[in-house]
């Protein structure tokens, strides 16, 4: 065998098993953070059959979780992309379900907007659309970039197509909203071009120095969440005071890919007057800027990080320890948004 063939065999060999040998997550491409492929939901990292379904900007709603027995199960979460959930008045709980990839045609109950929901429609450059809020919340929302711009409806007062009410269920409970018509009113209005979002990468491969998380328990004062990993589907399944949470809309059990535990600073506003219940409370400002703690949960395995938030229309940015760029896994991801020093939270192998 000539000399110069055989040496070239040999380097590719060499290189074949160097590559064999490398780490999953530097074989993998990353998805985003700056760019997505134009057939990539820059929501979940994952490719869509049609570029079309995420040619237009996010629809973003907000869902009540309490009390329990009345408002679940909710409609359509487990189509969200992106769902968070975070504390609200008397340690009750609320959700933000942001859509982009599918837009259910009934999702709810939707309930009060809160100080967050000023943050996250900007984040993802999305329509927001909620059933009220107190007057400095209903201030801060309309003087917002995309309250002024018309992405954001408060649904009481739009009614029909973009709300509506479910007899079967009790007021206030009972209050849906149509992702589908609030999408077509942004077409109609000409607001509803793709955004550029940014900020968030995905990658399949799993990174390197995750610690075995096979159950996740959140523990809110009104609400306990249990995630649990199902190796053959390579998600996490959700769980809520003890049962399965289930969507009422496609009668499956809520899962995601990722569930990431974001610690956050809490500050009441006592401009803003949220109820007058036991004394009255005061509206929590969830301060969801600039960088803190979390806890990356994925593949069944649990990744210390930190979040970041580079400027008001930037989606969170993850890295790990040593500083690197830590990519979620694609697929749909839960926020559980808590306060520093949450102890609240267990894991177990």
């Amino acid at each position: 065998m000539n000399v110069k063939l055989s040496r070239a065999l040999v380097l590719i060999l060499v290189a074949a098993i160097f590559v064999m040998a490398m780490p999953a997550a530097a074989q993998s491409d990353v998805v985003g953070p700056d760019t997505y492929p134009d057939n990539v939901n820059p929501l979940t990292g994952q490719v869509v059959s049609d570029p079309a379904t995420v040619n237009r900007r996010p629809v973003a709603v907000k869902v009540s979780n309490f009390p329990p027995d009345l408002v679940r199960p909710q409609f359509g979460l487990s189509l969200a992309d992106i769902v968070y959930q975070h504390e609200a008045e008397g340690g009750t709980t609320r959700l933000t379900a942001i859509f982009l990839g599918t837009l259910p045609a009934k999702v709810g109950s939707m309930r009060s907007a809160r100080l967050i929901d000023v943050e996250l429609p900007a984040m993802y450059r999305a329509f927001f659309i909620y059933s009220g809020s107190s007057a400095g919340v209903d201030m801060r929302i309309k003087n917002s970039a995309f309250g002024q711009q018309g992405r954001a409806l408060y649904a009481d007062a739009w009614g029909e197509p973009f709300a509506f009410r479910d007899a079967e269920r009790p007021v206030p409970h009972n209050f849906y909203a149509d992702t589908q018509q609030v999408s077509y009113l942004g077409d109609e209005w000409e607001i509803n071009d793709k955004p550029g979002l940014h900020g968030t990468a995905f990658s399949a491969a799993v990174p390197a120095g995750g610690t075995p998380a096979r159950v996740v328990d959140v523990v809110y004062k009104t609400d306990y969440v249990r995630w649990f990993y199902e190796p053959g589907f390579q998600r996490y399944a959700r769980y809520s005071d003890g049962e399965p949470h289930m969507d009422a809309l496609t009668e499956k059990q809520i899962t995601a890919e990722n569930v990431v535990v974001l610690y956050v600073d809490h500050v009441e506003d006592r401009t803003i007057v949220e109820d007058e219940v036991g004394g009255g409370h005061y509206s929590i400002e969830i301060q969801l800027w600039g960088e803190g703690p979390c806890d990356l949960f994925r593949d069944g395995q649990r990744f210390d990080c930190r979040w970041s938030r580079a400027d008001d229309f930037s989606m969170l940015s993850f890295t790990d320890a040593a500083g690197e760029l830590l990519p979620l896994k694609p697929g749909k991801t839960w926020y559980q948004v808590v306060r520093p020093g949450f102890t609240g939270l267990t894991v177990s192998e």
